[in-house]
């Protein structure tokens, strides 16, 4: 018989913090998947003190969507983080452009990519889970949404793949081998990540939430992933075409990161 060790989630809180956290959201070109994103931050109760769009430099209606959000909800702000530099990835360039720029009041920040759903009770949830576990650094195993009957068969097999190399989630660890992260949805304490310089350590990565996660992990902080009830859920395709072609791209880099091989 197999014994597991019981896995940590993320539970669902509406206990009010004194705490602030700050959102940054890098985006190019979201036009088509922005407005329910951030109708979902919006949605947050005042322990979100800003919402930061960083915007590399879009061609699309991804200000106009921002800026009629602004005008409901002053916390929603774009960044013009255009021109990018050519030394960084793109989302490495956001994530440290805009924390560079989130404000000091806010003790921690938030990471979510532009295709994440968040429910209203995200934030508080975040914040309590950080205080339960002790766990500062977290990222969360979203639920995913698919687009049709391939990707179905498709997604979750791929998912199956880095549960069966990496383990399930509920845990953290300070083994910069052993991390788990996905940037869709990703917390830590602002200082952290202005003390460590972890995005500036991912700008050439193109797997940026394992670098952040391994240097987090490396300066000593325990590095958590978990599930979480049904707080963030994430379209990342919109056809089964673009999962069967942006899988096999992903899991060489994730391997390489981890330092998975073949037995």
């Amino acid at each position: 018989m197999f014994w597991f060790k019981k896995k940590q989630r993320i539970e669902v809180s509406d206990r009010p913090s004194t705490e602030r956290i700050s959102v940054i959201m890098p985006v190019l070109n979201e036009e088509k998947r922005l407005e329910r994103a951030l109708a979902g931050l919006a949605a947050q109760p005042e322990e979100v003190h800003e919402i930061l769009v960083v915007d590399g430099g879009s061609t699309d209606d991804t200000r106009n969507i921002v800026a009629r959000f602004s005008s409901q909800d002053h916390r929603v702000r774009v960044i013009d983080a255009s021109p990018l530099d050519q030394r960084w990835t793109g989302k490495a360039w956001g994530l440290n452009f805009g924390l560079q720029r989130s404000n000091s009041a806010s003790q921690w920040i938030l990471c979510v990519d532009a295709d994440v759903w968040s429910a209203p009770k995200l934030a508080r949830s975040l914040l309590a889970h950080a205080h339960k576990s002790g766990v500062s650094t977290f990222s969360v195993a979203t639920r995913q949404h698919l687009s049709g009957e391939i990707e179905a068969l498709i997604h979750p097999a791929m998912l199956t793949t880095l549960i069966y190399r990496f383990g399930v989630p509920g845990t953290a660890t300070r083994n910069r081998h052993k991390v788990q992260a996905n940037g869709q949805c990703f917390f830590a304490r602002r200082e952290t990540l202005l003390e460590t310089e972890a995005f500036r350590a991912a700008q050439s990565s193109l797997c940026e939430d394992i670098t952040i996660a391994r240097r987090l992990a490396e300066c000593g902080e325990a590095v958590g992933f978990y599930e979480a009830d049904h707080l963030v859920d994430v379209a990342m395709y919109n056809h089964w075409r673009d999962t069967w072609r942006n899988w096999p791209r992903s899991l060489p880099m994730r391997d390489q990161y981890f330092g998975w091989r073949e037995a």
